[in-house]
């Protein structure tokens, strides 16, 4: 009998508990539903749109790469990518292979029009007789890119070098080029501002005792040398004493 009663106890119990769960999973699912279904729920649509617009492609579009944060005495690369009928995120993961995997896009601009040459230059605001950055276009020597139907971009790249600790501004001048590789002035040259923050690159361990070495060489010859004499002085001094006394 009393097996029969906890074997009664137990079923029940389990039955009780299964059915708790399936209400639960239930539940969760109605909620799931309501987050994503219910258009009351903006925080959903808000999320989604944003993510959108980075899938959504458009005629012409133009991203500038580069880090905020730089060091100074450090080299950096900065990108240009102009491209047409693209969406940021193709255009990212198509350039991603060339770019500083920690830039960030600082400038996007979808209003300027790609034609079938274009020029930039990267320039440092700062006076030319104390600048705050030392900066090199890679590759070509020329400013001027062919469109590419191919690959459907261009790209410029820059090594920049920050000089100074602080806020510096940088400029991005990107303009349309005729047939005759002559530069078509305004409106059809756009001018991006470009803040870096460079901040004092902290020397390594061994670069730390190479400074020291290389300061202070000196010093520590004369530390070393001169217990060595004053040891070999002595003792030749002590010798001929005792060669005098015996």
């Amino acid at each position: 009998m009393p097996k029969i009663l906890f074997g009664t106890f137990f079923a029940v119990t389990s039955l009780i508990f299964v059915a708790a769960c399936n209400s639960a999973t239930d539940s969760r699912k109605r909620d799931d539903i309501h987050n994503i279904d219910d258009p009351r729920d903006s925080s959903y649509y808000m999320i989604y749109d944003s993510a959108s617009e980075r899938f959504h492609r458009v005629s012409n579009l133009l991203e500038f790469l580069a880090r905020d944060t730089m060091k100074t005495d450090s080299t950096y690369v900065a990108t240009l990518a102009i491209a047409r009928d693209i969406s940021p995120v193709e255009l990212e993961r198509a350039i991603q292979d060339v770019v500083d995997p920690e830039s960030e896009v600082m400038v996007q601009d979808t209003t300027q029009e790609v034609t079938m040459q274009m020029s930039a230059v990267l320039e440092d605001r700062s006076s030319p007789t104390d600048p705050n950055f030392h900066i090199r276009l890679i590759g070509s020597s020329s400013n001027v890119r062919t469109f590419d139907p191919r690959k459907g971009r261009m790209i410029w790249q820059w090594n920049v070098t920050p000089l100074k600790q602080g806020h510096h501004e940088l400029l991005l001048s990107i303009s349309q080029v005729d047939e005759n590789d002559r530069i078509i002035g305004s409106p059809e040259t756009r001018r991006h501002s470009i803040i870096i923050f460079s901040e004092k690159k902290k020397a390594g361990v061994f670069r730390g005792i190479g400074s020291f070495f290389a300061n202070n060489w000196q010093w520590l010859i004369a530390a070393v040398v001169l217990p060595v004499f004053i040891a070999w002085f002595t003792t030749r001094l002590k010798r001929n004493w005792e060669k005098k006394g015996g």
